[in-house]
């Protein structure tokens, strides 16, 4: 496994455990008003907007996102 492979596993699972520890306190109430539940959901969606550009990235590094010329 390469270095670039194993830095994505760990920041896929370290931000995957975030995210749902971040979904489980909206969830249960933890928000003390809406301006921190807003707070709260807009570093959901950050966290949620990292792996999805953390996984683009990915798929270039390894080469499964070239596209093909015509």
């Amino acid at each position: 496994m390469n270095l670039d492979t194993r830095f994505f596993q760990l920041l896929e699972k370290e931000l995957g455990e975030l995210q749902e520890q971040l979904a489980v306190e909206l969830v249960t109430g933890k928000a003390s008003d809406w301006p921190d539940y807003k707070w709260r959901v807009g570093k959901l969606k950050g966290v949620r907007d990292a792996l999805s550009v953390a996984s683009e990235i990915n798929k270039r590094v390894i080469g499964l996102d070239e596209k093909k010329e015509r």
